[in-house]
């Protein structure tokens, strides 16, 4: 066996033994978090009946209001592997397409997103309201709420993130992270509230323009709680999101694993 192929099935074994040890993630299930209750859970995962770039006209919610778009001329499509684990997408056009809620989902204190921007340059709306008072999304090279923009990283990734924004609370920042990492940048102190659209600044009355548009991303997953979470709850449910659409979970790298040693075997002999 060369130096080589030993050093490859020493990488291998390593990252086997890692993978056993490691928390297995759940795919399914949010882990648990105290205190705090889901106003908003919505999972392209869970569409059913449609194929590969059909139009989505309804996408139905775990928790909280489902999300609809009766106009087919405003309805984004289904993606059937969007992430790089291969789970499912919705796929905004940055021109109009959108999803108004049934109501108004709850006040939100911390917010998930599963999303991959497909390109930048001008003001994207992720999420909004009906008085288009608060509302989410990326402009100008960088993370936004309610018009404050996240600095001083600035964020141009069209890979598959998982981003949070949480509410500034006694102990705990409220900054934004990006895949369980704090990006940093303005400390803000309200809740989200009355989110009544996905993929624009307002709901009944749509803006549309060359600074206010809809989204060029594809959303995997929205994860909204009524309260602020704590450091490790918060932690926790980015893990599970990262974990769910971004990297293999510990079992699957010990089946990648183990067939990288078989493959090593069959090479030295």
């Amino acid at each position: 066996m060369t130096r080589l192929s030993i050093f490859a099935m020493s990488m291998i074994v390593a990252l086997a033994l890692f993978a056993m040890t490691a928390p297995s993630a759940q795919a399914g299930a949010l882990p648990a978090v105290s205190g705090s209750n889901l106003v908003f859970h919505i999972d392209a995962g869970d569409i059913s009946g449609l194929s590969d770039g059909d139009a989505v006209s309804t996408w139905t919610a775990a928790a909280g209001p489902n999300a609809s778009q009766g106009n087919a001329d405003y309805q984004p499509v289904y993606r059937a592997s969007a992430t790089p684990m291969g789970t499912a997408g919705v796929d905004f056009d940055q021109d109009n397409d959108h999803l108004d809620l049934d109501s108004a989902m709850g006040d939100a204190a911390s917010i998930f997103f599963v999303v991959q921007y497909k390109e930048f340059g001008q003001q994207q709306m992720m999420m909004g309201n009906s008085a288009a008072s608060q509302k989410f999304g990326h402009r100008s090279g960088v993370l936004f709420m309610d018009g404050v923009n996240y600095s001083p990283r600035g964020f141009s990734s069209t890979d598959t993130h998982v981003h949070s924004w949480q509410k500034n609370a006694a102990g705990n920042p409220g900054t934004w992270l990006e895949d369980g990492v704090d990006i940093g940048g303005t400390v803000q102190g309200f809740s989200f509230t009355g989110g009544s659209v996905i993929g624009a600044e307002r709901s009944a009355v749509h803006q549309w323009g060359a600074d206010n548009l809809g989204p060029a991303a594809v959303i995997s997953e929205i994860v909204a709680y009524d309260t602020e979470l704590s450091a490790s709850d918060r932690a926790a449910v980015s893990a599970h999101l990262v974990a769910k659409h971004i990297i293999p979970e510990p079992s699957s790298l010990v089946l990648v694993c183990l067939s990288g040693l078989l493959a090593l075997r069959r090479r030295s002999r």
